[in-house]
């Protein structure tokens, strides 16, 4: 049996819930002329959100810093991806391309299960391969951010 009619109505379900807009966000029908405004979703009043919540004026290292942060956690799930191949291809290269060994795509519940210790050193690998994209990230933009002349977006404090 397939399950694609359950996940599309649950899909249809979900979209629809999103587009919907809240009693909030709906204007109040005019009561002489019988139309809807088209007004802007209501704000909030000063001091109802947390201090979070509020834009606040950063500096340009704080800004860079927090872009780094984000871009090294973003790509790390895809470095753990590209580590984990990595040393599945290495490992079976190095086996003489034992089918014992096969890599990721290949494997089957009879294949090498890593050890601790590849695993440690395989997401080791991630990580250090996640900053590196993060520092790449940011070094690019501070030359480009001297070359157009505007003040470095990442700079020392």
């Amino acid at each position: 049996m397939s399950r694609f009619p359950v996940v599309l109505a649950a899909a249809a379900i979900l979209w629809t819930a999103c587009t919907v807009p809240s009693p909030a966000q709906v204007a109040p029908a005019d009561p002489v002329s019988g139309s809807e405004e088209s007004s802007p979703v209501l704000e909030p009043a000063p001091g109802a959100l947390p201090d979070a919540f509020v834009p606040e004026d950063r500096s340009p290292f704080r800004k860079g810093l927090r872009r780094f942060e984000i871009v090294a956690f973003g790509s790390f799930p895809i470095m753990l991806f590209y580590a984990n191949l990595g040393f599945d291809l290495s490992r079976y290269a190095r086996s003489g391309y034992d089918p014992y060994y096969a890599p990721w795509p290949f494997k089957s519940e009879y294949s090498y299960k890593p050890s601790t210790p590849e695993i440690l050193a395989s997401v080791g690998t991630a990580a250090l391969l996640s900053v590196g994209v993060g520092a790449l990230d940011a070094v690019i933009r501070a030359s480009r951010a001297r070359r157009t002349g505007g003040p470095a977006r990442v700079d020392s404090p």
